[in-house]
């Protein structure tokens, strides 16, 4: 196996359920926990953490994905001084365009969203 790194984080990001049965981690949920990380009297800081937890891990894995594996994942870029809060917002921008997906993984939607807001500029081939 040429990257077990990559692999085990792969594995360990994608079975949420492994580790948080009493959760359900989908595009409701998300839904609610980036609401209450913008909200100017957030309450519920656990979900506040569950937001900015999601949309950091995708950020992680993105990077891991884009230096291990560039030929086949082009991935996303935030550029500098985007923060956790922005992009927050950009999650719920993007589910509140997509509704019909909120059954969906909410690492999917989160993946989705940074992609649609944040493409990576493609560099032209050299002559």
């Amino acid at each position: 196996m040429k990257y077990p790194i990559l692999t085990l984080l792969i594995v360990l990001f994608s079975h949420q359920s492994l580790w948080a049965d009493e959760f359900k981690f989908d595009g409701h949920e998300l839904l609610y926990n980036c609401q209450q990380a913008i909200s100017k009297e957030a309450s519920d800081f656990v979900r506040v953490g569950f937001c900015f937890g999601q949309i950091r891990g995708i950020n992680d894995m993105n990077i891991l994905f884009k230096e291990f594996i560039p030929d086949t994942y082009t991935g996303y870029c935030v550029p500098n001084g985007v923060t956790l809060g922005q992009q927050a917002r950009v999650v719920l921008e993007y589910l509140d365009k997509h509704q019909k997906d909120l059954d969906k993984e909410s690492t999917v939607l989160v993946l989705a969203a940074q992609l649609e807001a944040f493409p990576c500029e493609q560099k032209s081939p050299e002559p």
